[in-house]
């Protein structure tokens, strides 16, 4: 997969193309957004928000380091949290496994375990088994929280330049849990029944564990992969020899 955004859009549209009957049609009344040509962004997302991340880290060392104003280091930290939260949110759907396929509103197609074809199971998923059953156990699960590290790829730190493919791995992984998933709704385990939901708590669960030692992960990296910025630097170094700097 190109690491680039608009280099897989134009792929894509070659793609689209030069195979026609391999794409459903689109009905123009639902399409008054035009996305339906198109299909997730999610690893772009998260590279370019981590490649955000990582140039308000830089800004913010900059302004900490030669003499920021309080204003400016206000501003830059703000930035920071703010990329943070967004990329939250992206990182908590590569966690959740029906975002990786295209059975992501109940199962489409040949369905012969009697998979839900029912739309509602993605909201289900996404928090309605939560909120039937009182929410997840947060205080259990920050007990299973360890430290932030760099991002992995192949059981090594990934470099910067490969935060995609890290990204791409992680969303793989969680693509393997598609059946296992649509296994346990239609056995009733997604229900949020209290004779089964000891298991459905379980899957759940572990994954919000993944998706917020994930997102820790590449804060980590954004923050310690983040390079100096020599330009900002130097014109900070400049205008405190001139005593330009303001409170």
């Amino acid at each position: 997969m190109p690491v680039f955004r608009y280099d897989f859009v134009a792929q894509l549209a070659l793609a689209r193309q030069a195979h026609p009957e391999k794409f459903p049609a689109i009905d123009p009344m639902r399409n008054e957004d035009h996305t339906r040509e198109l299909v997730g962004f999610l690893p772009w997302a998260i590279t370019e928000n981590y490649g955000k991340l990582k140039s308000g880290f830089s800004y913010l060392k900059a302004f900490e380091q030669n003499g920021g104003t309080e204003q400016e280091i206000a501003n830059a930290r703000a930035n920071i949290v703010y990329i943070m939260g967004v990329m939250g949110h992206y990182v908590g759907d590569s966690s959740q496994p029906l975002h990786t396929t295209i059975h992501h509103h109940g199962w489409i197609g040949d369905n012969p375990h009697h998979y839900s074809t029912n739309g509602r199971i993605h909201a289900w998923i996404d928090g309605g088994f939560f909120n039937k059953i009182g929410g997840a156990n947060l205080e259990d699960l920050k007990t299973k929280v360890r430290p932030a590290t760099l991002v992995k790829i192949q059981g090594r730190d990934a470099r910067p330049e490969e935060m995609f493919q890290a990204t791409m791995l992680f969303i793989i992984e969680q693509q393997k849990l598609v059946e296992p998933l649509y296994q346990m709704d239609r056995d009733g385990k997604l229900s949020g029944e209290p004779s089964t939901v000891k298991e459905g708590r379980t899957f759940l669960e572990g994954q919000l564990l993944k998706a917020g030692q994930r997102l820790g992960d590449i804060w980590f990296s954004a923050w310690q992969q983040a390079p100096s910025d020599s330009y900002l630097s130097s014109q900070l170094a400049r205008r405190k020899s001139q005593g330009h700097q303001s409170k």
